[in-house]
């Protein structure tokens, strides 16, 4: 990590429809809800308390690995999805030097559960 730098959001956006964070080293977070996922997720799964507002990753994205933006982009959507009870849905893709065991261990520490092989759900904890 460079010895000066740290992630720092220059804007969050929060709609109805949308959550958009982006730092200001331009990596960015990016969240459409989806609710109509919740019933062919709870028939799938098989998940009781899977309950609208639901968010999907559009896309997530650390303009350079390494140097932390992805831990603030994702503390940041974890503090507005409790904040607004909102569930978060992941597919998980894995890209430039993250495989997927890193990536579930990554999202798995904020809270995201593993459904099958690589979706992950973080329900809103209560604040």
């Amino acid at each position: 990590m460079e010895e000066n730098y740290k992630p720092t959001i220059r804007s969050s956006r929060v709609s109805n429809n949308e959550i958009v964070i982006m730092l200001e080293s331009v990596s960015i977070a990016e969240l459409m809800r989806m609710d109509e996922l919740a019933e062919q997720l709870k028939q799938d799964l098989n998940i009781t308390n899977l309950v609208p507002p639901i968010f999907w990753f559009s896309r997530i994205k650390a303009t350079t690995e390494g140097r932390g933006d992805g831990t603030v982009l994702m503390t940041e959507l974890c503090r507005i999805c409790d904040e607004y009870s909102i569930t978060v849905v992941d597919a998980l893709n894995p890209y430039g030097q993250r495989g997927l065991a890193d990536l579930i261990r990554f999202n798995q520490k904020f809270g995201f559960v593993l459904y099958g092989e690589s979706l992950m759900i973080r329900f809103p904890k209560v604040i």
